[in-house]
């Protein structure tokens, strides 16, 4: 599914959102808090305001986590 959708599924699920190519099996939560979007490697919180490219942002192979 695209990134519009995946956000909406995650954030009405509370769950995470990932893409198959992630590198070491991260997952991302989107929240409306200062830390954006927060990345996650298992339960491990390991980044905040993820930054996504192009190409993240055009795919249509994003998975809920």
């Amino acid at each position: 599914m695209n990134i519009q959708k995946a956000t909406k599924k995650a954030i009405a699920q509370g769950r995470g959102m990932t893409r198959p190519g992630f590198p070491n099996k991260c997952w991302l939560l989107p929240t409306n808090t200062p830390e954006r979007v927060i990345i996650f490697k298992d339960r491990e919180k390991l980044s905040k305001c993820w930054n996504p490219n192009a190409e993240d942002l055009i795919a249509d192979d994003w998975i809920i986590k």
